[in-house]
C-alpha cells in the first residue's frame, strides 16, 4: 500500500497529519471510493492549502536528494547513537538520534529521510539563502527570453518567430542595441542563402568540375578555360562571401544576448556581490572572518573555495595568509589598487614568497591527515575533533566557541585537524614520519590531462601511488576519486599504462598538439569494440571525432584510418570548413546507413497479444540529419533521388524522410497557370520561391502536346531554369 501511493515519504516528515490524511483521501478518490474533488473541497472548507501540503511534500523530497553518505554511528565514548551525513556536498557534524529513532520504532524510515528530519535547519537554511539571491520576476522572465533567442540563433531558426519575439521586447533589447530590423535583415539575407549556386543553370553537368570549384573557391590561381565556368565560380564566391556576412552577423547578435543577459544577472546578483565584498574587507582589515557570514554556504563556496581563502584561513601566522588573499581578491575586484596588498606586507616585513609556503604546507598537511570526525559531546556539552595523524590515530580535542561556529559552513574538516593538530604534524615532520609531500600537491595541481598522459608513458609514479592510497580513507583528490579501482592502481606498470590510455578517450576534447603523437590519438579515436558483430558502437569514433580538437583533423583524413564518410558527417555536424557537393552527399550517406542500423534484443517485446517475443530496436533514430546544415541544392537532383530510392524512409515503425524542402526544383515551384494568349499563343506562368514570375510562351511542341498528364512543375522547371541563379549573375545568364 505504502509503495503504491507513495505513502513513504509522507510517513516520515514531521508534523505529517494532515500530509497523510490528504494523500489517503486522494487515494481514495483513485480508488473510486470518493467522488474526483471530494478531497479538495473537504480540506478547502477546513482552511487547508492543499497546493502548500504538496509543495511540502515536493520540498522533502528535493531535501532528500541534497543528502549524501547519510550513515549511523557511535562515538568511542559510547554515548548513545548518532547521525552524520553531507548537505549539499558538505560534510556535517554527527548529531545525536532520540530515543525512538535509535529504537526503530518507525519500520519505514529510511537513512536519508532521517537525515533530512535531523539537519532540517541547514536544508533550510540553504534555502532562504537561494531565495535571497533569487532574481526579480521581470529580469527572471526576460533572461529565459533571452535563452530562446540565443537558442534560435545558434540553431539557426531566424524567422516570424524570432522578429516577433523581438518585437515585444523591442524596449529591452534596445539595451543590447538589437532592434526588430536588425531580425528583419537577418532574415532578409537567410532567405538570400536558402539556395546556392546551381551549377546546371550554368550548363555545368560534371560533378567531378563542379567539386573542384568548390574546393577551389578561395583560390586565385584557379584554373578554369570557359565563360560557364568562370560565371560559375563568381556566383559561389558572392555566396561565400554573403555566407561569412551572415554569420559574422548572427555572431555579433549572439554577442549582444550574452552582455545583455551578464548584465541581467549581475543585477539580480547584486546582494550577493555585496555581502562578498562585505566578507573579503572583514577579512583584509580584521583578519578573520565573520562567522555569521562565513557560515553562509554561498559565500563559502564561491570565496572561501574559489580564492584558495580556505587554506589562508588555517595559515597559523596571526591571519597574514587570510590578508594577504583577501587582499589579492580585492584587488581583482578593482576595490583595491594594484601593488596595494604586497606593500602592506612588506611594511610588516612579510613577503609573498613566505606566505605561498606556509599555505604549501598546509596543503600538504590535508593530506596526512584522515578520517577526521567532529562530534558534539552530550556529556561534557562541547564540540569536539578526532582524526588521524600519519596513519596514526589521535585523543579528540575540543574545539573553540568560533570554530564551532565557522566549521558547518566548510566542507574542509581536514583543515579544522590541520590546526588542531599542529604540533603533531610538526613533530612528526621533525622525525620524518610524513606520509606527504610536496610532489604529491604538485599532482593534485596538474590537469587530469596532463597526469593520464604522464601515466600512460612512466606508469604510476611514488607521489601518485600515496594518493591513490590516501584515497582508501580520504577524499582528498578528485582524480584518485574518480578512477580508484579502474586499474590505474594496478602493481603492474604495463596495466597502469593500458587503464591510462583508455581513459585518456574521455579528454579529447582537451588534448593539444604535441601531448600525444599521431599514432597515438588515432589509436585514441578508434573504436573499442568488445565483440566484432556488436551494432551498438559502430558510432563510437563518430562520437569521439565529435570532441576531437579541430586542428588534429588534418591527420585524421591523411591516416585513412577511418571511413571517409564519417569524416564528412562530423565535420558538417561541427561547421568545419566549408561544405562541399562532395563533403555533403557523403555525410548523407554516412547518416542513412547509420541510422538504419538496429540491434537484436533477445530479451523481446510485446507484441498485439501482450505476449513477449524477441525483437530489434534502432538506436540512432535521434540521429542529427546533415541535410539541415547545407543548402538543399548542393547535393544535385540525381543523388537526392538516387538516395531516395536506395535508403528507405521507414526506420522502425516511424517514418522519417531525410530529403530537405527545395532538394528538387520543382519543390520550389507552385502556383503553375498554363492558359491561351489573344492571339492564340499558349503562355505558362508560375511562382519560384514565392516570387511571382511573368509569363513565359511555351514552344509550338509543348504548346501542341501539352494536356492535364503532363507534369505542370516539370514543364515551368524547363522554362523558368534562369530563375534558379543567383540574382547576381541573373543578367549574365540571360545575356548568354
Amino acid at each position: 500500500m505504502f509503495d503504491k501511493y507513495d505513502l513513504h515519504d509522507v510517513y516520515n516528515m514531521a508534523d505529517n497529519r494532515a500530509l497523510l490524511e490528504w494523500r489517503a483521501a486522494t487515494a481514495a478518490e483513485s480508488e473510486g471510493l470518493l467522488d474526483e474533488g471530494v478531497a479538495e473541497l473537504l480540506f478547502t472548507d477546513a482552511g487547508v492549502d492543499t497546493d502548500e501540503l504538496e509543495n511540502r511534500i515536493t520540498r522533502y523530497k528535493m531535501d532528500k536528494l541534497r543528502i549524501d553518505k547519510a550513515e549511523l554511528f557511535t562515538p568511542l565514548a559510547g554515548e548513545g547513537t548518532y547521525i552524520r551525513c553531507m548537505v549539499d556536498g558538505k560534510e556535517q557534524a554527527g548529531r545525536k538520534l532520540s530515543e525512538e529513532d535509535v529504537a526503530g520504532k518507525n519500520p519505514f524510515v529510511d537513512m536519508k529521510g532521517q537525515a533530512v528530519k535531523y539537519f532540517q535547519d541547514v536544508l533550510d537554511e540553504k534555502r532562504m539563502r537561494n531565495r535571497r539571491t533569487d532574481m526579480s520576476g521581470g529580469n527572471k522572465k526576460l533572461i529565459s527570453v533571452l535563452m530562446d533567442i540565443k537558442e534560435n540563433l545558434k540553431r539557426g531558426y531566424i524567422d516570424e518567430e524570432l522578429y516577433r519575439k523581438v518585437c515585444v521586447h523591442e524596449n529591452d533589447l534596445r539595451k543590447a542595441g538589437i532592434t526588430p530590423n536588425d531580425v528583419r535583415e537577418l532574415m532578409e539575407l537567410k532567405a538570400k542563402l536558402a539556395f546556392c549556386p546551381d551549377p546546371h543553370s550554368y550548363s555545368i553537368q560534371e560533378p567531378e568540375k563542379v567539386d573542384y570549384i568548390y574546393e577551389n573557391a578561395d583560390n586565385p590561381h584557379v584554373i578554369l578555360y570557359n565563360e560557364e565556368d568562370k560565371c560559375f565560380l563568381n556566383a559561389v564566391r558572392d555566396y561565400y562571401s554573403m555566407n561569412a556576412e551572415y554569420k559574422q552577423r548572427v555572431k555579433e547578435m549572439l554577442g549582444q544576448v550574452d552582455a545583455l543577459r551578464g548584465q541581467l544577472k549581475y543585477n539580480s546578483e547584486a546582494m550577493y556581490e555585496e555581502e562578498e565584498i562585505k566578507v573579503l574587507t572583514d577579512m583584509f582589515f580584521r583578519k578573520k572572518r565573520t562567522p555569521e557570514l562565513a557560515n553562509s554556504y554561498g559565500a563559502d563556496t564561491c570565496m572561501l573555495h574559489k580564492n584558495g581563502l580556505e587554506d589562508a584561513y588555517y595559515v597559523n601566522d596571526n591571519g597574514v595568509s587570510l590578508q594577504w588573499k583577501a587582499g589579492i581578491a580585492l584587488e581583482a575586484k578593482g576595490l583595491l589598487s594594484r601593488g596595494t596588498t604586497e606593500n602592506l606586507l612588506k611594511g610588516i616585513g612579510v613577503s609573498a614568497d613566505m606566505i605561498n609556503e606556509n599555505i604549501r604546507r598546509i596543503r600538504v598537511d590535508k593530506l596526512r591527515v584522515n578520517d577526521v570526525k567532529v562530534f558534539y559531546s552530550e556529556a561534557v556539552g562541547e564540540d569536539y575533533i578526532r582524526c588521524k595523524v600519519d596513519g596514526i590515530e589521535h585523543e579528540e580535542r575540543k574545539l573553540t566557541p568560533e570554530d564551532v561556529k565557522c566549521h558547518y559552513g566548510t566542507t574542509e574538516f581536514a583543515l579544522l585537524a590541520v590546526k588542531y593538530y599542529r604540533d603533531v604534524l610538526d613533530n612528526n615532520r621533525e622525525k620524518g614520519m610524513m606520509t606527504a609531500d610536496e610532489q604529491m600537491v604538485e599532482r593534485m595541481d596538474m590537469p587530469d590531462v596532463e597526469r593520464l598522459i604522464d601515466i600512460y608513458q612512466n606508469g604510476v609514479n611514488e607521489p601518485e601511488m600515496k594518493l591513490a592510497k590516501a584515497m582508501e580513507k580520504s577524499e582528498v583528490d578528485n582524480f584518485w576519486w574518480g578512477y580508484f579501482d579502474s586499474g590505474l592502481d594496478s602493481p603492474r606498470i604495463e596495466e597502469q599504462k593500458c587503464a591510462a590510455f583508455y581513459i585518456l578517450g574521455d579528454y579529447l576534447d582537451e588534448l593539444r598538439p604535441g601531448m600525444l603523437t599521431n599514432g597515438e590519438i588515432i589509436e585514441l579515436c578508434k573504436a573499442n569494440m568488445v565483440h566484432p558483430d556488436n551494432t551498438i558502437n559502430t558510432r563510437e569514433e563518430e562520437g569521439k571525432l565529435m570532441k576531437l580538437p579541430e586542428d588534429f583533423f588534418p591527420m585524421i583524413e591523411q591516416s585513412g584510418e577511418f571511413d571517409e564518410n564519417m569524416i564528412a558527417y562530423v565535420k558538417v555536424l561541427r561547421d568545419m570548413g566549408r561544405i562541399t557537393p562532395k563533403s555533403a552527399l557523403q555525410s548523407m550517406e554516412y547518416y542513412l546507413s547509420a541510422r538504419a542500423q538496429w540491434v537484436w534484443d533477445p530479451d523481446g517485446r510485446e507484441n498485439d497479444f501482450g505476449e513477449l517475443e524477441p525483437a530489434c530496436y534502432y538506436p540512432n533514430m535521434e540521429m542529427e540529419n546533415p541535410a539541415g546544415k547545407f543548402t538543399p541544392n548542393l547535393i544535385n537532383e540525381r543523388e537526392w533521388h538516387r538516395l531516395s530510392m536506395l535508403h528507405p524512409k521507414e526506420v522502425g515503425n516511424e517514418v522519417m524522410p531525410f530529403v530537405p524542402p527545395g532538394a528538387f526544383k520543382t519543390d520550389r515551384i507552385s502556383d503553375v497557370q498554363v492558359y491561351t494568349m489573344r492571339d492564340g499563343r499558349t503562355a505558362i506562368r508560375c511562382t519560384v520561391d514565392n516570387e511571382q514570375q511573368g509569363s513565359r510562351f511555351l514552344s509550338e511542341t509543348d504548346a501542341k502536346d501539352f494536356s492535364e498528364r503532363v507534369n505542370r512543375k516539370e514543364l515551368a522547371a524547363r522554362y523558368f531554369m534562369d530563375t534558379f541563379i543567383m540574382k547576381p549573375e541573373r543578367n549574365v545568364a540571360l545575356g548568354r
